[in-house]
């Protein structure tokens, strides 16, 4: 059996493992060998996918994945692959003939060269009006900054659905600014409890919260969920 390995359990690797998985079964029952032959591995250092979902949530996308023939790896932190083998930090060694990397997302480095106030991330400190520390006339909004919900006090992630009510929150905040309106948006909160994600060409996983209640969609309309939000973050009409 061959082996293709994923390394990190966030969006981006969830979604490169399954779109493999998918593409390798086709291939292979194209040119008439059975898709079992090869076995996509996906490795994540946290305890479950998805830690911002209820864990039932986390279950049932594990459940989507192995059934695209993808096999998660909790609790895994991979040390380094070298000449078709990846080991791991607790000793364990896999036959890999393929490895791809996904370290997550970072805030730009740039911004290190700017002067700013940072966290121990390097992400820009701001207030809950996106203003910067110690610099009332400068916004910074989106992955270079640490975006905390004053409610209940947790960051925001860096996807385009914690950007979108940013930018949208960021004008109301400067049109006041200019108008010398006061600022109550800021009395406003953006929590954003959803997830949408690709699992091939045609099929999806979106999960929300709304009420307490879980929404779960998978399947085809998952996937044309999530071309909707594709569209919607890249502002295609």
């Amino acid at each position: 059996m061959s082996k293709i390995a994923v390394v990190g359990g966030g969006i981006a690797g969830i979604e490169t493992a399954a779109e493999i998985a998918v593409w390798s079964k086709e291939k292979l029952e194209e040119v008439g060998v059975q898709s079992s032959s090869v076995e996509v591995l996906l490795f994540d250092t946290k305890d479950r996918l998805l830690p911002d979902a209820p864990a039932k949530v986390s279950e049932k996308l594990i459940n989507q994945l192995n059934k695209h023939g993808v096999t998660v790896k909790h609790k895994t932190r991979v040390s380094y692959w070298k000449d078709g083998q990846l080991f791991t930090s607790d000793g364990q060694k896999y036959a890999v003939e393929t490895c791809i990397f996904n370290p997550g997302v970072e805030a730009n480095p740039v911004i290190q060269k700017l002067d700013l106030p940072l966290t121990e991330q390097h992400k820009i400190i701001v207030n809950h009006s996106y203003q910067v520390k110690n610099e009332p006339h400068i916004y910074s909004i989106g992955d270079c900054a640490l975006i905390v919900d004053h409610k209940n006090n947790q960051p925001d992630g860096m996807t385009c659905k914690e950007a979108i009510p940013q930018a949208t929150r960021l004008s109301k905040i400067l049109k006041a600014a200019i108008n010398g309106v006061p600022l109550v948006i800021l009395h406003e909160s953006y929590p954003v409890k959803f997830f949408c994600i690709s699992l091939g060409p045609n099929s999806g996983f979106m999960w929300t919260q709304k009420w307490g209640i879980d929404f779960t969609v998978t399947g085809k309309l998952g996937a044309r969920i999530r071309n909707y939000t594709w569209d919607l973050a890249s502002l295609h009409k």
